[in-house]
């Protein structure tokens, strides 16, 4: 079948998919209720947990690379958190079918909608983990301006980056059972070459591991505002070409293998 057909075949159940936001945003909701429940904070622990670690890491690291705590922890905690929601999606993504094989073998949902699912639970623990990173810019942080209206765009692009890149992870964790762990690795190594406890300045023959890296410049429309700046327009060109890229791919693959999956439970 041609690229076109498929592309749109795609559309269409990302298009169903997030129709369908009462079903997943409910369920998403319910399955972080029934993994907290009989907890005393339930997803408050995440927060605290983030804080304590990032409180840690960022004295220690802050004094390794020679550079004042108060500018380094609110840089170190944005990026973090950001880190951590992507991770936690694409990893869950690689049993995003498997998990919901009874689901998907009984009744006819458009297979990004279980994306959406777990893209809703990861939203909710980024909301707890955010107010994580609003007391350490009250703490120590820059003094809040209308720049930090920019992260609001810049997180939803962020966001759509994260689920899109999830299809593809799905899809071949769903097909290939073992791809799971060179999601992981992949996952691990590009941590330590991304620009969150480090800056890019600290870079002189490398610095293309940052400026060509894409999850740089994703970060950055997100953490520059939130740290009283505007993000420039490559960071804006970078994460616009890597969200349009994501989508085509994500309804391509869906397109193409969306109604195999089942077969392959």
């Amino acid at each position: 079948m041609p690229a076109l057909p498929l592309l749109a075949k795609g559309a269409a159940d990302l298009r169903d998919g997030f129709a369908a936001r009462d079903l997943w945003g409910y369920l998403g909701w319910q399955d972080i209720r029934q993994r907290y429940r009989r907890t005393i904070l339930g997803p408050w622990w995440l927060a605290i947990s983030t804080g304590v670690l990032v409180l840690a890491l960022g004295a220690v690291w802050s004094e390794i690379f020679g550079v004042d705590m108060r500018k380094f922890l609110p840089y170190f905690v944005i990026g973090y958190v950001l880190w951590m929601f992507f991770t936690g999606v694409i990893n869950e993504a690689c049993t995003a079918f498997t998990q919901f094989q009874g689901l998907i073998l009984q009744q006819r949902i458009p297979f990004s909608a279980y994306l959406y699912r777990i893209g809703m639970r990861h939203v909710i623990v980024l909301a707890h983990n955010a107010t994580v990173v609003a007391l350490l810019i009250l703490w120590v942080g820059p003094a809040w301006s209308l720049n930090n209206l920019y992260a609001i765009p810049g997180f939803i692009v962020f966001a759509a980056v994260a689920m899109m890149a999830a299809i593809p992870v799905a899809i071949l964790c769903t097909r290939f059972r073992d791809f799971s762990q060179i999601v992981a690795n992949v996952l691990q190594v590009g941590f330590f070459v991304t620009p969150i406890m480090w800056r890019p300045d600290a870079l002189t023959a490398f610095r293309w591991v940052a400026d060509y890296n894409p999850f740089t410049h994703l970060i950055d429309i997100v953490r520059v505002p939130l740290l009283g700046a505007a993000p420039g327009i490559e960071a804006w060109t970078w994460s616009i070409a890597v969200l349009a890229l994501s989508i085509a791919t994500g309804a391509w693959l869906l397109g193409r293998y969306g109604h195999r999956v089942a077969y392959w439970l």
